[in-house]
């Protein structure tokens, strides 16, 4: 089996190289245990969880890297396929070591159950996971494990790779400026300048008429929504939708 996502996101978008079902199966048990944990759940930020509520709120909580379910705009779908994609082929092609305890992925997933996570919460990951001399295991929020220093955040070696592969004439520049687009997204949703998924279903959620407050939400909150998402792919936008795209992307929607 061969997977070639970059060519469903994006029909202008050169396939920089196929993901081979055997590749994963070649390597080594704790690395592909590391590829399994660590490629998903630091995406997505969120979904809603109905049945808890966090300790400081009466609305539902969110939750992250639990429940990976589709977003509400194909440029948000497309942002975390394409990014998932481009980070797998990074780790199989440089080799990253991300093995770590699985009480250490459960603690994180534990991490993730409060209001505002994303950008509050700090989340245990390698200090170096490039193959260097530091080995340990640190707390770090998740704009520093995505977006950090030295070009050891996560997201900024994917799109690093993508201008590599673009200065070696492998990939067009329509599809580098594209996926950078993808990356500010979350770049974006870690420093709190856009909203995750969950905090701007809270949002709709709290100023909805029919809301009675509590972890009970309305079925016309239920409804509004699916019309909403429905409508975010109609073409021209009705007013209602426009703004929804403002509020989740900003001026990242220009294009999308």
């Amino acid at each position: 089996m061969s997977v070639s996502i970059f060519h469903v996101v994006n029909e202008n978008a050169c396939e920089i190289s196929d993901f081979k079902e055997k590749d994963l199966l070649a390597l080594e048990p704790k690395r592909k245990t590391a590829i399994l944990m660590y490629v998903t759940p630091y995406i997505l930020p969120a979904t809603l969880d109905m049945k808890r509520r966090d300790k400081r709120s009466a609305l539902p909580h969110s939750t992250t890297g639990e429940d990976q379910m589709a977003q509400a705009t194909d440029f948000e779908n497309a942002a975390v396929i394409a990014v998932a994609r481009v980070l797998a082929q990074m780790i199989l092609e440089e080799g990253w070591d991300l093995y770590v305890p699985i009480s250490t992925v459960e603690e994180n997933l534990r991490r993730t159950e409060g209001v505002g996570a994303v950008t509050r919460q700090r989340f245990l990951f390698r200090d170096d996971f490039l193959g260097g001399e530091s080995s340990g295991i640190q707390e770090f929020s998740l704009e520093e494990i995505l977006f950090g220093a030295n070009e050891k955040g996560v997201f900024s070696r994917c799109l690093n790779f993508m201008q590599k592969k673009h200065s070696e004439g492998l990939c067009a520049a329509q599809t580098v400026q594209r996926f950078s687009r993808y990356v500010e997204l979350f770049r974006r949703r870690c420093r709190s300048e856009l909203p995750t998924p969950a905090a701007w279903l809270r949002r709709r959620l709290a100023a909805h008429q029919a809301y009675a407050g509590g972890s009970l939400v309305p079925r016309e909150f239920v409804k509004d929504m699916a019309m909403l998402a429905a409508s975010l792919s109609q073409r021209p936008r009705p007013p209602a939708a426009a703004e929804a795209l403002a509020e989740l992307l900003g001026d990242l929607a220009g294009e999308d």
